[in-house]
């Protein structure tokens, strides 16, 4: 890897000495430092999950590697904390890192011109409304339940330690070719979370109350409120997301290090 870029999603974290410090370090090891956009071998992403989510999404046409530095609180998507950014930076110089490929989501409400792509989930929910929503699984085309929850989270693996694991979602490995569909607070004993094989074709069908959210990555989609019901339908896509890891350390042991900081 020789040109990288930096990104941030906010200002938040947009601490400018810590970025000044990492490119002048990245520029004395000889890496060429392009803006955000540029065709570059991997981008070093500053912030927590939420911006490493936003820069995979910007990211997924060209599969551009992400290294994750972690300026947020938990930072499960992220590599290393910000006091070793440095190191990050050598061990990409050396050649010393491996990527993990991380498949991601293809949504597509109904009625809508424009599908979405996300890296963790895809959720549908009743947001302000005090009631619980009705909503309709079916999967191949094929009914599978009808119940009434708070909404119903879809994850990727990478996602099944976000809201599907706060939701009661069963946790799974980042390599692993699966879907999680985790209903949130079910008034129904036979509502339990369901993991399916990446190729199958997921429709979630509810009605379009004036509250309902649905949302990707935790990015709000604002549907139509002429249409009566909200029809999503959810498949594996052929984008991926490459992050870079340059540590040994398996998934859940890092999942372990990370779930204390929630203590």
């Amino acid at each position: 890897m020789k040109k990288i870029s930096f990104y941030t999603y906010n200002q938040e974290h947009a601490n400018v000495n810590l970025t000044k410090n990492l490119t002048d370090f990245a520029v004395s090891l000889g890496f060429e430092i392009e803006e955000f956009g540029n065709g570059v071998d991997c981008v070093i992403v500053l912030g927590g999950d939420g911006t490493m989510l936003a820069a995979a999404r910007k990211v997924a046409q060209k599969g551009t590697p992400l290294l994750g530095i972690n300026m947020g609180r938990i930072g499960y998507l992220t590599d290393v904390e910000k006091d070793l950014g440095e190191y990050a930076l050598k061990k990409i110089h050396e050649g010393d890192y491996k990527i993990e490929t991380r498949m991601m989501l293809l949504g597509e409400i109904v009625g809508e011109k424009t599908p979405f792509v996300c890296l963790n989930d895809i959720v549908i929910h009743r947001g302000q409304n005090p009631r619980p929503i009705s909503l309709r699984l079916d999967i191949n085309g094929g009914y599978v339940d009808e119940f009434m929850a708070d909404g119903v989270v879809i994850a990727t693996p990478t996602g099944s330690t976000a809201y599907n694991l706060s939701a009661g979602g069963p946790l799974l490995s980042p390599e692993a070719k699966m879907i999680a569909i985790t209903p949130i607070c079910p008034q129904s004993l036979t509502a339990r979370p369901t993991v399916v094989s990446f190729d199958n074709e997921i429709t979630i069908t509810t009605k379009n109350l004036t509250q309902t959210l649905v949302s990707y990555d935790g990015e709000p989609i604002f549907v139509d409120g002429k249409v009566s019901e909200i029809q999503v339908t959810i498949k594996y896509s052929p984008l991926v997301t490459n992050i870079v890891k340059t540590h040994n350390l398996s998934f859940y042991e890092v999942f372990r290090d990370k779930i204390k900081k929630l203590i």
